[in-house]
């Protein structure tokens, strides 16, 4: 499949939960809840975030207070505000002990070096110049929010820098030469806590429970009635009580950035919390959310961050790197997902949105989803189409698209794939007409209808469908007339070349119409459909460049 169709594609996804819709979410931080069914419910607040907890065992109670308590201690762990908390000691002290969470530190400091410095432990310049925390406090006038200096973004940028810092893994012992260097854990904080709590949950005897830091969440087991646990992704520009799908799951953890928890706009530019530290601005990667589904809720915060900052070609990279599942949304509203095991866990519900669900990167994860069923349609050249049928063999139901690329010629016009149509705005009269009596020929009812029949194409004219051969064809193969019907109902956000460009699609039908009928001359149509299709190339280009 072209990358170039996808490159401006694909997610950060912040979780609002849909676990339980009952009275108790709507307690305040501190409260909890013990029903004599074996359930036990409560909200916390520590590390700067509300935590959600929920335990299905007899003995609810008690393990509730214990995961509460090890979430408790997470704070004075890890963060820099806390006197003689590891990242605090690290700061002023230019060395710390991190044995006692030297795994975890260890995870996020190998993704800083996977991911070249989009995640980076020592972003704290960086984040106390923007001081994105000061969007948390309730009473906070967001109108006093400023863009900072170019002058001192640039001297904080000075020292922001992973590779200073020096990590022994034999001692655990961190230490850096540059007194400027300053670490910050909030990025793999809610996930550590997480972690611990998720320890507790798992040496009981819970048959099932839930810790949710908002964009952080593990489930585990299943619910009282033995079902497992929906996670709605919430609507990156909708209300927080929108989404765009659900995951039901169990036994994971997942992980969520996204470009609308905390941010501030100035002249129509949205400036938010996850910053890239290569650039020392918000992260401007194409993407509103990433949400990766994993084993560990630390990788899955540290990764949701780095892919979020990459953007959708390296941070789909990133992810396959680390074997985890990955889904993007991009400011186009396009979801993309990396792996097709998400969509059996994966609901999308974003359509009256304006959201559209496309595959990942991988031609073979495409070949293996659509072979399974899985997605209803993926777009090839002719050649590929045989190689298409070769791989997934009888469960193959579709066809390509008739116009599956564009390009730009010498010519100044353009060439539309396939049937490798001509359409020249420059060049001579004879030129032209050649190239248009080629396009009648090419669509004509009779040829296209042997066109569609003999190489899986879809017929330009819809005459064609009324010949007898091309009817003989679609009773063969019906599959085709699904797709068909398919890209005439698809949007301009489809992946397919029809979906891009409807208009090159509409402008060729009504053109050659018009000459058939002698409404105009061949050289008119020629023009028309030349200015359409280069008027599309030309906003297509501007939108992926």
């Amino acid at each position: 499949m072209n990358s170039k169709w996808i490159k401006r594609l694909g997610v950060l996804l912040l979780l609002l939960l849909l676990v339980f819709q009952t009275a108790a979410c709507q307690k305040t931080a501190g409260q909890g809840d013990t029903e004599e069914d074996g359930t036990a419910s409560s909200y916390i607040f520590t590390m700067g975030t509300v935590f959600d907890i929920r335990v299905f065992a007899e003995d609810a109670s008690e393990i509730m207070q214990e995961a509460e308590q090890a979430l408790y201690g997470c704070d004075s762990l890890l963060s820099w505000r806390e006197e003689g908390s590891l990242a605090y000691r690290f700061n002023t002290e230019h060395q710390a002990d991190m044995s006692e969470m030297k795994e975890v530190f260890e995870d996020a400091l190998q993704v800083s070096k996977d991911s070249q410095g989009a995640f980076d432990l020592t972003v704290l310049p960086l984040s106390q110049l923007w001081n994105f925390d000061k969007l948390g406090d309730s009473d906070f006038d967001v109108s006093t929010m400023k863009v900072p200096d170019k002058e001192d973004i640039a001297q904080a940028m000075t020292k922001v820098d992973y590779t200073q810092l020096k990590y022994d893994d034999a001692t655990g012992i961190l230490t850096t030469d540059n007194p400027d260097i300053q670490i910050e854990l909030g990025a793999i904080g809610k996930g550590y806590a997480i972690e611990q709590a998720k320890d507790v949950l798992k040496r009981s005897d819970a048959s099932g429970g839930m810790v949710s830091a908002g964009s952080s969440i593990y489930v585990c087991g299943t619910k009282k009635d033995g079902s497992r646990f929906r996670v709605a992704l919430r609507d990156p520009r909708g209300d927080e009580n929108s989404a765009i799908g659900v995951l039901t799951l169990s036994d994971t953890t997942i992980s969520t950035s996204g470009d609308y928890e905390r941010y501030f706009e100035k002249d129509g530019v949205r400036y938010h919390h996850i910053l890239d530290p290569r650039t020392g601005y918000p992260a401007d990667s194409g993407l509103m959310q990433v949400t990766i589904i994993c084993d560990d809720s630390v990788i899955g915060d540290a990764l949701s961050t780095a892919c979020f900052v990459l953007g959708l070609d390296e941070g789909m990279n990133l992810a396959a790197k680390y074997g985890v599942n990955a889904i993007f949304v991009d400011t186009d509203k396009n979801i993309w997902y990396n792996n097709p095991d998400v969509l059996n866990y994966f609901e999308f519900t974003g359509k009256d949105s304006g959201y559209v669900l496309n595959l990942g990167r991988s031609d073979d994860a495409v070949l293996d989803a659509f072979g399974s069923g899985k997605v209803a349609m993926i777009i090839g050249s002719t050649a590929s189409l045989t190689d298409i049928k070769s791989k997934v063999g009888e469960s193959f139901d579709l066809g390509t698209a008739y116009l599956p690329s564009v390009s730009s010629t010498d010519e100044g016009g353009v060439s539309i794939g396939g049937a490798s149509l001509w359409i020249m705005d420059k060049g001579s009269d004879v030129k032209q007409e050649a190239a248009f009596e080629f396009i009648k020929f090419m669509v004509s009812a009779e040829s296209q209808a042997k066109w569609a029949a003999a190489t899986g194409y879809f017929s330009v004219t819809k005459d064609a469908y009324g010949i007898e051969s091309m009817q003989e064809h679609l009773e063969k193969n019906p599959e085709f007339l699904t797709a068909i019907n398919q890209l005439r109902e698809s949007n301009n956000q489809s992946g397919a070349l029809l979906g891009v460009f409807p208009e090159a699609r509409a402008s060729i039908e009504e053109n050659i119409e018009k000459v058939l009928n002698n409404e105009i001359d061949s050289q008119t149509a020629v023009s028309n459909i030349a200015k359409t299709i280069n008027t599309a190339l030309e906003k297509y280009n501007k939108a992926n460049n």
